[in-house]
């Protein structure tokens, strides 16, 4: 066995300075002793006696952590990504394994803490934990991480999950799914982590008044076998359950194989949304939707926090501290959303919140389509073939596309729409997504494909749009608001025609009641659907359209600004013509206001109209009065026309304030 006295031989030393270099001091070696030192450490493959270093140091470089089952895919991830924080941080992990015991959990702490480690990370196997007691009496830094210690306990830090938080994410997207006898399946109760997913059930199901009766419950171990059996039990004992949130990846994989033994599809017939986020929940069939835990946070928020303790011993174990870490809903196919195209985009995240809470509150109720565009020369003759130049997919739909406007123009914009559970409703979720918009309020719709619009466009601009509705006749009033729950008062409510009357008056009265203003933009609108739509514009504060739409709603007059007047015998108590090129117009009580065109080198004019009335919308919401928020609508919508496509070419709100204070607007 190589020796200190070796390495000083070869260096020309003394074991001392030998010492001195591997330890950093205390005393301070010349450069070229220490890089001889070095150099005959890496020659002689010199390792020094640790165990002689902690009887000097009175330091192991040693972490023990005890978990509760490490047959437990979640807690060996979770054991994983600790021992790689350690290891960075220069410390070896003891890993010991609790059974779900409390007894043994006992013995391995007593047994790492007699081995001398630096400090002791502890998931407990319950909420009472005796040995709580006797870890500060024996003076050796800790730590709690994953569950929380019961009320009565004490730990200097504690690190965790928002466990409520996340059962109630899942228990709500599965409500927006359109599932109504929703169970839960969860795991020993007597661990506070359990109960608070629990809770986040119950919160989600009372707010959408929907009652968590005891029935639809089962509480057993964490583990696949025991939630088989539960959900076997509940399946022949509770008639009509169509979804259930499961409280833990593993438990789910019990549930998938007791809902394939009792011929039930899911999520055709039950939905599943699971929690922990573990690897495997990718392999099922269907692929988990799963609330992921931030395993790699909690792994060094733990460590980091008991490090501060080894190095700083003045830390006291009260007041405790507890960090509560975010979580993260990941769509994929158990929930009933597209699957095909998800694995894509890496699997589609939802996190707790996207609103913008400082910026005024718009809502749109409306459509979402997939535009697939086609460039051609000329458009076909009836019965012709014509080849495409160039094909693109976009996303599109007034109320998406006016969502999307608003959104950059700073709102905080909560959408309500239907999708279909396709390819094309896997690509709009993603772009919603992209788009900063929250999906809290978009339902897949399993029997209706997605709205698809095909749009032929010529060389000289010129189209023909054919549309198929789909899932947007399926937004029904039942889907309005519910997902609202705890979210600040509308201010503004903005409405298309792409969607079912029945679904635009529901919303309109909801808006009404709560004196939010009404945004109407009456598009698409044809003569037989004109006479339909008169309690709708009766019940609104602002109605846009453009020209022609005017004209089908009867306008009358020599000019625009007095068509517009006319337009205010049917209800609204403001109305706005776009009159394109032109600029736009607008009639209230008061009078006339007239917003003049602004110029700038279009492009393509195919949003600039969804782009007025969702930055309208806006300015009306933060509180600017009809004509400021035209001149802001007017440039926004300008700007839109400078680029190609709809959602593409809409402009930040950075972009209108300074191309208003390059350009200027008028209105008079």
């Amino acid at each position: 066995m190589v020796t200190r006295s070796d390495v000083a031989r070869l260096a020309g030393t003394s074991p001392a300075v030998v010492s001195y270099v591997l330890n950093n001091g205390p005393r301070g070696v010349a450069p070229e002793t220490k890089a001889r030192v070095l150099a005959a450490v890496e020659r002689l493959g010199y390792r020094p006696n640790q165990l002689a270093v902690s009887l000097r140091t009175s330091e192991t470089k040693t972490i023990g952590l005890v978990v509760p089952d490490n047959a437990n895919p979640f807690f060996a991830e979770l054991a994983r990504e600790i021992e790689k924080v350690a290891f960075e941080y220069g410390y070896t992990l003891f890993l010991a394994n609790a059974g779900d015991d409390v007894e043994k959990e006992t013995g391995h702490v007593r047994a790492l803490l007699d081995r001398r480690v630096d400090g002791v990370i502890l998931i407990p196997s319950h909420d009472d934990v005796p040995i709580a007691d006797e870890l500060p009496r024996a003076g050796t830094p800790w730590v709690v991480v994953d569950r929380l210690l019961g009320a009565h306990r004490v730990a200097p830090s504690q690190v965790v999950s928002n466990n409520r938080q996340g059962g109630r994410l899942a228990t709500e997207h599965l409500i927006r799914h359109g599932r109504s006898r929703i169970a839960c399946i969860s795991g020993p109760q007597d661990l506070r982590n359990t109960a608070d997913r629990v809770r986040g059930w119950r919160d989600a199901l009372l707010s959408a008044r929907m009652q968590p009766t005891a029935d639809l419950l089962r509480e057993v171990s964490f583990g696949s076998f025991a939630a088989h059996d539960a959900a076997l039990e509940m399946l022949d004992a509770v008639i009509d359950i169509d979804a259930i949130f499961v409280a833990s990846d593993e438990q789910a994989i019990g549930v998938m194989h007791a809902l394939h033994s009792r011929g039930l599809q899911c999520p055709e017939d039950v939905a599943m949304v699971s929690f922990d986020g573990i690897a495997a929940s990718e392999l099922t069939f269907p692929a988990l939707t799963t609330i992921r835990q931030p395993v790699p946070d909690l792994a060094r928020r733990a460590f980091e926090q008991l490090l501060a303790q080894i190095t700083h011993t003045e830390l006291e174990p009260s007041p405790q501290r507890i960090d509560t870490l975010d979580v993260e809903l990941i769509v994929r196919g158990s929930c009933g959303c597209p699957a095909e195209g998800a694995r894509a985009e890496s699997d589609m995240v939802i996190v707790p919140e996207q609103r913008d809470d400082a910026g005024p509150v718009v809502a749109v109720v409306g459509s979402m389509n997939l535009d697939l565009i086609v460039e051609v020369d000329r458009l076909p003759l009836p019965g012709e073939t014509v080849l495409s130049r160039e094909t693109a997919a976009r996303p599109g739909g007034k109320g998406f596309n006016q969502a999307v406007a608003a959104r950059r123009f700073g709102g905080a914009v909560e959408l309500t729409a239907a999708i279909g559970a396709d390819a094309f409703g896997a690509q709009l979720h993603s772009d919603l997504l992209r788009q900063g918009l929250s999906p809290a309020g978009i339902r897949v719709d399993r029997s209706s494909p997605s709205g698809v619009a095909l749009i032929v466009v010529d060389s000289e601009g010129q189209n023909t749009i054919s549309v198929a509705a789909g899932a947007n006749s399926s937004l029904v009033p039942a889907d309005l608001m519910s997902h609202r729950t705890g979210h600040r008062q509308v201010d503004v409510l903005l409405l298309q025609l792409e969607i079912p009357l029945p679904t635009a008056m529901a919303a309109a009265r909801q808006a009404a009641e709560a004196g939010s203003t009404i945004v109407l933009n009456a598009s698409p609108l044809s003569a037989g659907s004109a006479g339909a739509l008169s309690d709708l514009i009766a019940m609104s504060d602002v109605l846009i359209v453009n020209e022609t739409e005017a004209m089908t709603l009867g306008a009358e007059g020599e000019s625009w600004n007095a068509r517009a007047e006319s337009l205010l015998a049917s209800g609204p108590h403001s109305v706005i013509i776009t009159l394109g090129e032109e600029g736009a117009v607008a009639a209230t009580a008061d009078g006339t206001l007239v917003q003049p065109a602004l110029q700038v080198d279009a492009i393509d004019a195919t949003g600039a109209g969804d782009t007025f009335c969702g930055v309208l919308a806006v300015a009306l919401a933060r509180g600017d009065e009809l004509g400021e928020a035209m001149a802001w609508a007017a440039a926004a919508g300008a700007l839109a026309t400078t680029g190609v496509g709809a959602q593409t070419a809409m402009p930040a709100r950075a972009e209108v304030e300074l191309f208003r204070a390059r350009r200027g607007t008028a209105n008079a």
